[in-house]
Parts: C-alpha cells; structure tokens; sequence
C-alpha cells in the first residue's frame, strides 16, 4: 500500500537506490512497484518511473537538440497531423524510438515536449494570432471576459430601450 503525504523531492540516496533497484528489477512488469516497496513506499511507483524515464535512465542523452534533431522533430510533428487530422493532441511519445534509430540518441518524453510546446509558444508571440500580446494568457482572458459582458451589457440596454420606445 502506498502511502500518500506532501510530496517530497529526490534526493541523490533516492536516485541511488532507484538504479540499484532497476538494475536488479527493470526487467520485471512491475518494477516501479517493487521499487517502491523496497525503498519504504515514501516514492509511489508512477513518481518512481517518471523518474527513470526522464532522468536517471543512463541510456538517456541530456545534452540540448542539435539542428538536426529540432528540424526532425517540427517535420515528423507535421507528417503526424496530416496522418491524423481529427487528432486533437500529438502523441510525442511516438517519435522517441523513431528519433533514437535516426540520430542514435534516447531522449526522454518530457525533452521532446518541451522542445516541441516552448516552440509554440515562441511562435505564438511572433504573431499578431498569437496567445498573448504580453505573454499573459490570464489577463487576455479577463480582456476577452470583459469585452462580452460589456457587449451584453450594450445589447440588454438597447433591447430594454427599445422595448420602451
């Protein structure tokens, strides 16, 4: 049973003992869940294997993308909308066996996503489209708010005039 308190950071005793286990359990379906029993049930196993997926596997590379990579990763990201049109979101997990035959590389998830959404983002700004003028996405919805309650407003006002007149 795991149990469930604030939620704590690694430390490096928990990293360590995190590839100590994996060594001995990574080849099990249930690792994370062994893991965790072995380490006290202080980290549950999901904690446990976001983890390893996004840091501490050795296999994972952790140096920025190169040219290469970020090129790769906005084309295979347009390939994939076309593949799906009625998709909502894009499934970037998809792209990380692809990326790691092509450029011999293990990136994380988490590395494609942030690549992928700081891109958007940037690219929301440059255009007068974009998010947010200011980069403020909370105000923009309060302008935007406000604007429709203030043209409410004007047409409850007409109407009630009108209905007098």
């Amino acid at each position: 049973m795991v149990i469930k308190s604030a939620r704590l950071r690694f430390i490096q005793e928990d990293d360590d003992d995190d590839k100590k286990y994996m060594k001995e359990f990574g080849h099990l379906s249930n690792c994370y869940a062994l893991i965790s029993e072995k380490m006290g049930n202080k980290i549950n196993p999901k904690r446990i294997y976001q983890r390893w997926t996004n840091n501490l596997n050795p296999n994972l590379c952790h140096d920025s993308f190169n040219d290469n990579e970020k090129s790769f990763i906005n084309e295979w990201v347009e390939e994939y909308k076309i593949r799906n049109p009625s998709s909502r979101s894009i499934s970037l997990k998809e792209i990380i066996p692809v990326m790691k035959e092509k450029f011999g590389k293990l990136r994380s998830v988490n590395q494609v996503k942030n690549f992928w959404h700081t891109q958007q983002r940037k690219k929301g700004r440059n255009t007068s489209q974009g998010p947010s003028q200011n980069g403020n996405l909370a105000f923009d919805k309060l302008k935007k708010s406000l604007k429709i309650t203030i043209i409410v407003l004007l047409f409850g006002v007409s109407y009630i005039f009108n209905f007098f007149m």
